[in-house]
């Protein structure tokens, strides 16, 4: 009940920022400005789902400050990693994107594909939080590096944890991939 106002009010604001989208036609620079005011409404609440104790306020990185920063960082690295391979499977060109510019060293499509299941990587952090697989106690902060980091001994917790995970997710990014493979190959709008 405590997290209700919070919780309502994200929704809300979300909810005017997909009308605004499925409304009128927007450009890539105001997409890109509704996508940053979501994806800050939308931490704003997540935030508060996890104890006080976890010491996560804000969604940082490079690098991230607590252990849910952290395991984010990490779900959504490996998860990027894995759609990039798909890509390459299939014979696209992983730097090229269409929301993403082109960047020296990054692979634009990969980070615009990733955006479909970053609630889902959310969703598989908090379980492993809020199921205790994961506590404050795994994590390093400002001991051989900037930032906070898995334990040595938890990232061999958290390897085969992750990989349980990414199997259930590996045929949906592989449709994904094809999905956008077919409609380039056949001419049509890369996004339906």
């Amino acid at each position: 009940p405590d997290l209700r106002f919070p919780m309502t009010r994200a929704t809300g604001i979300l909810e005017r920022i997909l009308e605004t989208l499925n409304t009128k036609v927007v450009e890539m620079e105001s997409l890109r400005g509704l996508e940053g005011g979501a994806s800050a409404t939308y931490f704003s609440a997540y935030t508060k789902i996890f104890p006080e104790s976890l010491k996560f306020k804000i969604r940082n990185r490079l690098p991230p400050e607590d252990p849910v920063n952290a395991m984010l960082s990490l779900c959504y690295t490996l998860f990027h990693y894995e759609i990039v391979r798909e890509i390459e499977v299939l014979g696209l060109d992983p730097t090229i994107g269409f929301y993403h510019q082109f960047e020296y060293g990054r692979e634009s499509l990969a980070c615009d594909l990733v955006e479909l299941y970053r609630t889902d990587v959310d969703r598989f952090v908090w379980y492993l939080f809020r199921e205790r697989t994961f506590t404050d106690r795994d994590f390093a902060n400002e001991d051989e590096r900037p930032g906070c980091y898995l334990k040595k001994d938890s990232r061999k917790k958290f390897y085969p944890v992750y990989e349980e995970w990414a199997k259930g997710m590996r045929p949906q990014l592989v449709n994904e991939v094809r999905k956008l493979a077919t409609r380039i190959m056949d001419g049509q709008d890369i996004i339906p």
